[in-house]
């Protein structure tokens, strides 16, 4: 395996940090506009994308990190299949925390891949990272989404009109039985993150997390 520091593993697919060697495939999805249908817009060139992926692998060094984005890859061959996230979100219902995403490739959709995904990066957030909870939002079209976040454990809440986006979403949240900050109080989740970052990040060195 070319990657030992897997965060976790389902029965087909395993989630580890990003490298160079996704470049291909991170570009490919990137720049595919059906991919962004939902997520803003692709990128135009390699250059954008050699620059997002450098700032999502620099991320995984960066005192008080809130943008996690890992490789999604395939047990089978190894190949890098698309991403998924814990980021820093916003929704109106629920205000700013951390936020689950994932985006495939698209020759790779309609595999059951990103249901297979969800509830282990749930589970990762909450018991690995000790995340006080987390929540994933849909624009109501994004019929595929709203069927993963429907079957995921995460709970949902209520059906929002955004202005900005203008579009009417569906947001879902679970809340972990952890001892830890108020969900609406990002900072203190921050300080959560950094704290586990030894635990879901044991490939960093010491005077990475100082």
């Amino acid at each position: 395996m070319k990657n030992k520091n897997i965060l976790f593993q389902t029965r087909r697919l395993l989630v580890r940090p990003l490298e160079w060697s996704d470049f291909p495939a991170f570009f490919a999805m990137q720049s595919n506009p059906k991919t962004h249908l939902y997520l803003g817009s692709p990128v135009d060139d390699e250059a954008s994308a050699r620059a997002g992926l450098q700032r999502s692998m620099d991320a995984y060094t960066r005192p008080g990190n809130d943008w996690w984005v890992w490789a999604i890859e395939r047990q089978t061959d190894g190949a890098m299949i698309g991403t998924c996230a814990i980021v820093n979100g916003h929704c109106p219902v629920v205000g700013s925390g951390p936020e689950i995403g994932y985006r495939f490739l698209e020759k790779y959709w309609g595999r059951g891949y990103a249901s297979e995904v969800c509830d282990p990066l749930i589970d990762y957030a909450l018991h690995t990272m000790r995340l006080p909870s987390v929540f994933g939002q849909a624009d109501v079209q994004n019929v595929a989404s709203i069927k993963v976040l429907e079957q995921s454990q995460l709970v949902f809440l209520e059906e929002f009109v955004d202005e900005k986006e203008q579009c009417t979403g569906r947001v879902y949240r679970l809340t972990g039985n952890l001892d830890a900050a108020d969900p609406t109080e990002y900072p203190a989740v921050v300080d959560v993150w950094e704290a586990s970052v030894r635990a879901t990040h044991h490939f960093l060195q010491e005077e990475d997390i100082q």
